[in-house]
């Protein structure tokens, strides 16, 4: 409202010039503090292009610079004009500052003086010699962090890669095998030996930095398999089509998990539950992508969750079957659900015959239907609560 469009159009040529200069001028500001505080190249020129634009508050000293006599008129429609185009022109330069950021990569990569220059200020990594068959994290985030104390305790060999310098350093001291370098960039993964490597895991929250790592380690090494976890479920068909052997949409294995106790909690077997699982994976999460389910037939359900299932019980002084034969109980011929075994002490004692006395303490393995397990329980525990079934 404050633009005059008359002065707009009969100084253009000076407000584009004062638009390149103030965006240009902006981007190399903040390129040199990104780089300065030992942002990598890349992310040091996407951030200077997305923070390129002239703010709202030049409105307010622009205007007071005005009403002070300190900045013409003429002056002041040129620059509130410039600031316009500036701001407007920010939601593309943004769509293009990944491509613009990889572009200069690549040409100050070119010269090998530069290249050297290059590697050494945005990888910054330690020695990874000796390092095959392992596992490149690239992330240290919530997912990282949890997949590289998961292999540490288990003693598989793995590496991390972040692009976050406070990260790194903060891992580093308390002895995390991690080290500083952007994944999308050749000579990063090739110091982390991915040609070695028997797994490649990317818990990124950039998906064009997603996109071209996969692709690039799938160049380097062919027999890599490849699991890319993803916020966005329009990019799991063209990872897996660049390369990634997995992709893990955080959404759909939240709503896994959430179906999978409500199964669990109606009685389905474990192995149908993850039968269904299996598939739902095994299709790329098709069915939750689809905006319609396939209808479930209602018998195949009810036939199911009447199939066999197992559940175990712990025996108390109070049960009344403490302190009886098996034989004596008849379990099987009042309820229909059978014994399968009995754990005591640490040892198990597998089909356990009618002469098997029950202590305080036992845990019964019961197999059988829901109903039958159900009668089962109530007569071993009266009055319990009961809960969930296994397979």
């Amino acid at each position: 409202m404050l633009l005059s469009l008359a002065a707009f159009v009969q100084n253009i040529e000076t407000v584009m010039v004062v638009v390149v200069v103030l965006i240009a001028a902006k981007a190399l500001i903040i390129y040199a503090i990104m780089r300065i505080i030992g942002s990598p190249q890349r992310v040091a020129v996407m951030a200077g292009i997305g923070l390129a634009q002239i703010g709202e508050f030049s409105f307010v000293l622009a205007k007071s610079g005005q009403g002070a006599g300190l900045l013409p008129e003429n002056d002041y429609q040129t620059f509130l004009a410039a600031s316009i185009i500036s701001m407007i022109a920010t939601p593309f330069l943004i769509a293009l500052a990944p491509r613009i950021g990889y572009g200069i990569q690549s040409l100050f990569s070119r010269g090998a003086d530069i290249a050297d220059q290059s590697v050494s200020e945005d990888i910054h990594l330690t020695s990874s010699g000796g390092l095959e068959r392992h596992v490149v994290i690239v992330g240290y985030g919530l997912n990282g962090r949890n997949l590289s104390r998961v292999l540490r305790s288990v003693g598989v060999p793995y590496t991390v890669l972040d692009i976050n310098a406070e990260t790194v350093r903060l891992a580093k001291e308390k002895g995390e095998k991690i080290n500083f370098g952007d994944a999308a960039r050749r000579e990063v993964l090739l110091h982390a030996a991915v040609d070695k490597a028997w797994v490649l895991v990317l818990a990124l929250s950039d998906p064009e930095a997603g996109r071209r790592t996969v692709a690039l380690a799938r160049s380097l090494n062919k027999d890599l398999h490849i699991v890319v976890r993803t916020r966005y479920t329009a990019e799991i068909t063209e990872l897996l089509k660049i390369g990634a052997n997995e992709v893990i949409p955080e959404e759909f294995e939240t709503s896994i998990e959430i179906f999978s106790r409500v199964l669990h909690r109606f009685g389905m077997p474990r192995s149908t539950i993850e039968d269904q699982i299996g598939r739902i994976r095994r299709q790329g999460y098709e069915m939750l992508r689809s905006p319609s389910i396939p209808q479930v037939e209602m018998g195949n359900l009810n036939e199911a969750l009447h199939k066999a299932v197992t559940q175990t019980v712990l025996l108390t002084d109070r049960s009344p079957v403490t302190g009886k034969d098996l034989g004596e109980i008849d379990l099987r011929g009042k309820t229909g659900a059978t014994v399968l075994a009995v754990i005591r002490n640490g040892e198990t004692k597998v089909s356990p015959g009618a002469g098997y006395r029950l202590c305080d303490g036992d845990t019964l393995l019961l197999s059988g239907s829901v109903e039958k397990i159900e009668r089962a329980l109530l007569m071993i525990c009266p009055g319990s609560e009961i809960e969930g079934f296994n397979a």
